[in-house]
């Protein structure tokens, strides 16, 4: 018996081990309506001349409205154009759409990435939940806390050092490729200097690259696929019965009124669900696994 628990236990503790990988972590402007002008035509009536008035009319004068030259008409557009953008790029992000604050978000997020500041970051995941089968999850999860704790990674990029892998989404070309449907809430504080962005992310489950997933437009994110090569000889499990329910997601930036971003979090949550995992060979259960992820970034410029 002591050797079938030690053996149990030995089973648990790889499930909890692997599973621990099942999340990675830390990776228009609208147009403006046209006005329209109603023309509104007055035509003022002649009186009309009492019995035995003598009616005298006055010379019409002809008059000739040169229409405006093309040059004249284009430059005349050109010249609204650039007024109408000089003024959407002059407002502050307080004032701004919720399209046009995203699109400054991108912008700003951007730059991080292309001009490579010193990064001093914070990463932290941790097992919240985990359930397999019929065994009792505080089990689980006392081995989860001996073993995996979920302590704070603090690390440090360099100015001029590539950030790929550390900043907003991860192991990508690009920093943050939201788009307005992405978010579902914002909030705009403080100013004129600072602004405090706060963007609430829309949930997504099984997210897979290249499908236009809100995850890989600013998150670093797992597929069951990946899940399950990551895993493999530990538990193994057919990816159609995986779920990955990503939820919670949030992500707060301090910009100054030029565009510069200071500081960053990123946070989100993450349900798997396997219907069916078969555990070093045996023991097929179904499991259930929650594991909340942070990245904080302070940034120096």
């Amino acid at each position: 018996m002591r050797l079938k628990s030690s053996r149990i236990l030995a089973l648990l503790l790889a499930l909890t081990l692997g599973l621990l990988l099942f999340a990675s972590c830390g990776t228009e402007e609208e147009a403006a309506d046209t006005p329209t002008s109603e023309v509104i035509e007055i035509t003022e009536e002649e009186p009309t001349p009492l019995e035995g008035e003598e009616t005298t009319t006055e010379p019409v004068l002809e008059t000739t409205t040169e229409a405006p030259s093309t040059t004249e008409a284009a430059t005349t557009t050109t010249a609204a154009a650039t007024t109408e953008a000089t003024t959407a790029a002059a407002k502050t992000p307080d004032k701004m759409t919720k399209a046009e604050l995203i699109a400054w978000f991108n912008e700003c997020a951007q730059n991080v990435r292309t001009k490579k500041p010193r990064i001093e970051g914070v990463t932290q995941n941790q097992i919240t939940g985990f359930k397999a089968g019929i065994i009792p999850e505080g089990i689980i999860m006392g081995i989860i806390k001996n073993f995996m704790p979920g302590d704070e990674e603090t690390w440090t990029k360099n100015k001029g050092d590539s950030n790929d892998g550390n900043f907003l989404a991860r192991q990508t070309s690009y920093a943050s490729k939201l788009k307005e449907s992405d978010v579902t809430s914002y909030t705009v504080t403080g100013g004129p200097d600072t602004y405090t962005v706060t963007l609430n992310i829309k949930d997504c489950t099984n997210p897979y690259p290249g499908t236009g997933s809100v995850y890989g437009r600013i998150f670093d994110f797992m597929t069951p696929e990946g899940l399950r090569d990551d895993l493999a000889g530990t538990l193994d499990f057919d990816p159609a019965v995986c779920k990955l329910n990503y939820h919670s997601g949030k992500v707060q930036a301090k910009i100054t009124s030029d565009g510069k971003v200071t500081y960053s979090k990123v946070t989100f949550g993450c349900t798997a669900v396997v219907e069916r995992a078969v555990v070093a060979g045996f023991l097929p259960l179904p499991v259930t696994a929650e594991q909340s992820s942070r990245v904080e970034c302070n940034i120096k410029w």
